[in-house]
């Protein structure tokens, strides 16, 4: 049985829909989305009521919210104490349990760098208190047990829309708006992942049980003005549509110029898997979008 905490999260539920929720325990706190989930908020609800001696894996995507938000910048020391070690003791719960904890890291625990692609050796310098949080939960699960998956995820991407969605998203902007200029950001170099191809990582990951720290993200690093642009061509609206150059700081507070652009090689020799190349992506979605003409 895997535990997936928290089913709202939308990578958790994007997973148990991809299992037809089979042979899956789910957690919530706010809604209720799945007819089987139990109701956990971590340090007030005992772990015991959501474990049994049948989990073997949990997929902890619990994380401090809202992390391009200020609100978020601005989380008390306390609350970020608070949190974090809670946390810790619901992990160490899993390690005495000897359950394969599968940690959802993130792309921003790397040095923000011009030009790099980082490795799982590279220097982790985050910026805000979501990549702190992140890389103090990584160390410590290190620590604790070699049992463990760690994925520092890119950034993700799929054929639905919701808000963090952004290819999906600056897709059906370029295509309903009626704006004939738009100026993006090519300063700031990222890795987009698929959804559907993290679904299948996990998938071998936990039929594998294999262990370690892994970049998960597809092959590319973008830019939002090199992502605009492949979908322009795609369109073949290049010469309806003006795109300019700017820099990322004029479009957020939370990032410099640079690269966290990850190197997904030691996954793809782990795993042997082949990850969907954006441009593929965008293809597929114009053709089969029913939003789109």
């Amino acid at each position: 049985m895997i535990l997936v905490v928290s089913s709202q999260s939308y990578l958790g539920k994007s997973y148990i829909k991809f299992k037809k929720n089979k042979n899956i325990v789910s957690t919530f706190h706010r809604k209720k989305i799945f007819k089987n989930s139990k109701y956990f908020y971590l340090g007030k609800t005992e772990p015991e009521k959501i474990l049994s001696n049948k989990i073997d894996t949990c997929l902890l995507l619990i994380t401090l919210k809202n992390k391009n938000s200020k609100t978020n910048e601005k989380t008390s020391n306390i609350e970020f104490k608070n949190f974090t070690k809670n946390l810790k003791m619901f992990i160490d719960i899993l390690i005495r349990r000897k359950i394969h904890i599968i940690f959802f890291s993130t792309e921003t625990v790397y040095e923000n760098l011009k030009d790099s692609k980082h490795n799982e050796k590279a220097k982790l310098k985050p910026i805000n208190n979501y990549g702190k949080h992140k890389v103090e939960i990584e160390k410590y699960i290190e620590s604790k047990t070699h049992k463990y998956s760690i994925l520092r995820l890119g950034r993700v991407y799929s054929s639905k829309r919701y808000k963090n969605n952004i290819l999906t998203a600056m897709v059906n902007d370029i295509i309903n708006s009626k704006k004939k200029n738009y100026i993006f950001s090519d300063d700031y170099e990222f890795s987009p992942l698929y959804l559907e191809d993290l679904n299948n990582i996990l998938e071998l990951i936990i039929k594998k049980k294999i262990y370690g720290k892994y970049n998960v993200s597809g092959d590319q690093s973008l830019t939002y003005y090199k992502l605009a642009k492949k979908i322009i061509n795609k369109l073949k609206i290049k010469n309806k549509i003006k795109i300019e150059k700017n820099s990322i700081v004029n479009f957020s507070n939370f990032t410099k110029p640079g690269s966290i652009s990850m190197n997904n090689k030691n996954l793809k020799k782990k795993i042997k898997f082949k990850f969907t190349n954006t441009n593929d992506f965008i293809i597929k979605y114009l053709r089969t979008n029913k939003s789109v003409k």
